[in-house]
């Protein structure tokens, strides 16, 4: 392709993949509701989180029992801790506090929430937004659409 006649994009026209989301659980401490940064993260750091898009279980597995649910949604959770940590942040003044929760002490920085405060229903919905915007398609999609389309 010719160079004839291109110029460099204007920064500022970018849509960059970035979403805020209202958490429906967790509260200021006057009872307002809370919003969290979400963006797109590396594809490799949510391959390593969640697999390859497309992998999944086979068919011809038994149902799961309600325990084996919740030990699989717990660790899917658990494995997500690098999407939560460079995917999110909040905002304290000019500031961003990034990330904006953290899963321990070790991790944690000034204005960052423990992720133990955040509701089931608010994990998966701060963890879906991310993986949306990184182009993460999952199992139906099997690509990572962002890329591919």
């Amino acid at each position: 392709m010719s160079e004839q006649g291109m110029k460099p994009t204007d920064v500022s026209s970018i849509a960059r993949p970035v979403e805020v989301v209202e958490l429906k659980h967790l509260r200021t401490v006057d009872g307002g509701l809370v919003y969290v940064r979400c963006e797109a993260v590396d594809e490799l750091v949510a391959m390593e989180s969640h697999g390859n898009p497309g992998e999944h279980a086979p068919n011809d597995e038994a149902p799961l029992t309600l325990q084996q649910k919740h030990a699989r949604a717990k660790k899917n959770l658990d494995e997500a801790a690098a999407v939560v940590h460079l995917g999110t942040s909040f905002v304290s003044g000019d500031a961003i506090v990034r990330p904006a929760f953290h899963y321990d002490e070790a991790h944690s920085v000034p204005g960052s929430i423990p992720w133990r405060y955040v509701s089931v229903e608010d994990k998966v919905l701060i963890v879906n937004t991310v993986l949306r915007l990184t182009g993460y398609g999952g199992a139906e999609d099997a690509r990572f659409p962002r890329r591919n389309g």
